[in-house]
């Protein structure tokens, strides 16, 4: 089976983890439907609340292999938390899997764009596309 899986973070081309999505399919570059929350220290965390911005990232497909892995690096539902959402890609919106924590730490990323090694969020005031 086949899965939508919406990344913010680390699991993004180019960033430490995305070794885990080389099989899987890039759909493209978007943002969630809806406002959340990021926070980031050496890795970001997305709450459900207060909603503060729309959180920037990438779209893949998965198979039921990489979904499983991927909730072992995310170690789903005990950290994070995998919930189904809607996020807008290339005008279009899909519902995909996206990986929430229920107790961030770090800085408020106030424009919910992730950049691995800072905190806080981007310092140009450019979105991450």
């Amino acid at each position: 089976m086949s899965h939508f899986v919406f990344v913010y973070g680390t699991l993004k081309k180019g960033y430490s983890n995305h070794h885990f999505l080389l099989d899987a399919s890039f759909i493209g570059q978007g943002r969630t439907q809806n406002k959340y929350t990021m926070y980031a220290d050496s890795i970001p965390y997305v709450c459900e609340q207060p909603q503060t911005s729309y959180i920037y990232g990438e779209l893949y497909l998965v198979n039921d292999d990489i979904l499983q892995a991927l909730d072992q690096l995310e170690e789903h539902p005990f950290f994070y938390e995998r919930k189904e959402i809607p996020v807008l890609v290339e005008g279009k919106i899909c519902q995909a899997w996206m990986y929430f924590c229920h107790h961030p730490s770090g800085s408020l990323v106030p424009d919910g764009v992730f950049i691995e090694g800072e905190t806080g969020g981007r310092k140009d005031g450019k979105l991450g596309r």
